[in-house]
């Protein structure tokens, strides 16, 4: 495959404007949340469980990430790319190749990672009384998850 080194600007007319790509993005869930249920109430009752905890229900992961997003209107970005990749290959495998941020007229928030990462998650805060009420039954069917 060929080594490219390449750069183009990106334009954000409105605020609040973003540009996520992502490779090989996953998303693992945790199954059978009521599993826990025992041992936070246990926490809880113990004092070990604090109020800010969660228990993270699910995580994506992807192998290349680039995030470059802006809360000013009209912001111009020169990005660099460099790296070996298929001409005919997807934008986002273009987007991640070697992807660096040469200049920008407004403040940016950037986050490009080669490697595999965590890029997200979602979690549930638990607290003692949502899960001590013995009428709840099965969680997942009370809609709490």
């Amino acid at each position: 495959m060929p080594s490219v080194s390449a750069g183009f600007d990106i334009a954000f007319s409105s605020a609040n404007s973003w540009l996520l790509a992502l490779v090989d993005r996953q998303i693992r869930t945790l199954d059978d949340l009521d599993r826990f249920r025992r041992a936070i109430l246990d926490s809880h009752h113990w004092g070990v469980w604090k109020p800010d905890w969660c228990l993270i229900t699910s995580l994506a992961t992807a192998d290349r990430c680039t995030l470059i997003a802006s809360n000013s209107a009209n912001t111009n970005v020169a990005v660099n790319l460099s790296g070996t990749f298929d001409p005919a290959a997807p934008v986002e495998m273009k987007l991640t190749a070697g992807a660096s941020i040469a200049a920008a007229n407004q403040q940016l928030i950037q986050s490009i990672v080669s490697q595999p990462s965590s890029i997200a998650c979602s979690g549930l805060r638990v607290r003692d009384h949502s899960w001590s009420d013995p009428s709840v039954g099965v969680l997942a069917k009370r809609g709490l998850f």
